[in-house]
């Protein structure tokens, strides 16, 4: 399970480095980055500049495919990811850095401090998350994955909840509110 969504996040990096070739890609990219579409947010807390980004299966499927699709990988690759949630998660700060004792905790202990929390009142649980190296002291990144309800009302099929509950920076528990509706105006391949 966590090879799978280590490879998962493996494409997803170079995705990110080369979905630029594809028409549809650039169309995919430019709309879940435009804060306008509620794809991508961002909010400022005690000096911590905290942002989220829903990812889409379709950028995934990109990803493995480097933009060169037939319909039968499309739909087998849809399938493959389809069954879980990605998110980037992205904290800056310039003031405020983790105390050593933390630094362990960014990249093994994040697991319980991220959840869906949806309309219906389910919360979905975090079920794997990566941290991303930046290069930055000042700047950590995160592919957050969540393992979708199998009974057709988990998140992307209704508005929902990104919590994070910072237990390493000092600031209170942040919420992201992501409609449905605008995760279904996400360009298709």
């Amino acid at each position: 399970m966590k090879t799978l969504c280590l490879l998962i996040l493996l494409g997803i990096s170079s995705l990110w480095m080369s979905c630029n070739r594809s028409g549809n890609g650039r169309e995919i990219v430019a709309y879940i980055n435009d804060p306008r579409n509620g794809i991508f947010q961002e909010i400022q807390r005690t000096g911590l500049q905290v942002q989220v980004q829903y990812i889409p299966t379709d950028l995934q499927v990109l990803s493995e495919h480097a933009g060169a699709l037939n319909s039968k990988a499309l739909d087998s690759s849809r399938k493959q990811y389809d069954s879980y949630a990605y998110f980037k998660l992205v904290l800056t700060d310039e003031q405020v850095k983790p105390r050593e004792t933390d630094a362990s905790y960014l990249d093994f202990g994040l697991t319980d401090d991220f959840y869906l929390q949806l309309n219906n009142g389910n919360v979905i649980p975090c079920t794997f998350y990566q941290r991303i190296p930046t290069g930055d002291k000042h700047r950590y990144e995160f592919m957050v994955v969540f393992e979708k309800e199998t009974d057709g009302g988990g998140p992307v099929r209704q508005d929902f909840r990104f919590v994070y509950a910072d237990k390493v920076f000092g600031m209170d528990s942040v919420a992201f509110n992501f409609r449905h509706k605008d995760l279904q105006n996400i360009p298709q391949l």
